[in-house]
């Protein structure tokens, strides 16, 4: 399967990214289906992905390496601040693009009394040195390595 990974905008509301489907394996796409986001940015497919794509006539396709992506998305840990009760440091693991951010991680806390402190998220390494007033001093000591990954989303619903 292959999502364009630029959303369009549709007529009435939101953003539909069409997916191609290979089911076969046999290096053609045979099958195309929609998704439906109201974000922008970030390729979200919501609900199922349906069990049988609308049929197209096949087209062959061939995959390229993936340093020809050219669209710049990201992974990084954002600083959320220390505006809390206790004043402790909050902070979040993102991805994303220059016009839309999810979040990969809840959000994780690091004490105010715990400075300096290291965090090793996704196989990086940042050490929290020393906070002031006018914020956060922090050393990357090791960025999150190049990786492939996909991103899932799930609901649970608890019924009382």
């Amino acid at each position: 399967m292959f999502c364009d990974p630029v959303p369009r905008a549709q007529k009435l509301v939101g953003h539909a990214q069409p997916c191609l489907v290979d089911a076969d394996n046999d290096g053609r796409f045979e099958g195309l289906f929609l998704t439906s986001s109201v974000t922008k940015g970030i390729l979200t497919i919501q609900g199922s992905r349906p069990k049988t794509p609308r049929a197209i006539v096949p087209v062959a396709y061939r995959r390229l390496d993936v340093t020809a992506f050219g669209l710049p998305l990201f992974v990084g840990v954002q600083y959320r601040g220390n505006a809390n009760p206790a004043g402790n440091h909050v902070f979040q693991i993102n991805y994303g693009s220059d016009t839309s951010v999810g979040s990969l991680t809840d959000r994780f806390v690091v004490g105010k009394t715990s400075l300096p402190a290291s965090q090793t998220p996704f196989g990086a390494r940042f050490d929290l040195l020393a906070h002031s007033p006018e914020g956060i001093q922090v050393r990357v000591t090791k960025t999150i390595p190049t990786q492939l990954f996909g991103v899932m989303k799930t609901t649970t619903y608890t019924f009382y």
